[in-house]
């Protein structure tokens, strides 16, 4: 698509997603879908539910994207949840809103 150190798309993306991680504390991704899986005991399917309603992107199975700090997120939502002080419905609902509004603030801090 364009020449090696061009902004290209994926690029762009590539860098926006690391900078998020860094802002976040998440620090560099190291583990797979089924890696997070494994140590949370969370299906995936759950697990990719509630990463959309953060608002994160898609990632494919096999893309090294995680890393302690989500499996950390992941097993606090799911104490949540199996405590029943949470639904899995107002789970989404919580981390949806928490996206929106995170999203909403930063965008009128510019």
């Amino acid at each position: 698509m364009g020449a090696e150190g061009t902004n290209t798309p994926d690029r762009l993306e590539d860098a926006v997603v690391e900078r998020l991680r860094a802002l976040l504390g998440l620090g560099p991704p190291t583990l797979r879908r089924a890696d997070v899986a494994l140590a949370t005991g969370i299906p995936s399917e759950r697990s990719v539910r509630w990463w959309r309603a953060m608002g994160f992107p898609e990632v494919g199975d096999e893309a090294v994207a995680f890393g302690p700090a989500e499996i950390e997120i992941l097993r606090r939502i799911d104490s949540f949840v199996d405590a029943s002080v949470l639904t899995e419905d107002d789970a989404l609902l919580n981390q949806l809103t928490t996206s929106l509004l995170s999203a909403k603030i930063a965008a009128n801090t510019r």
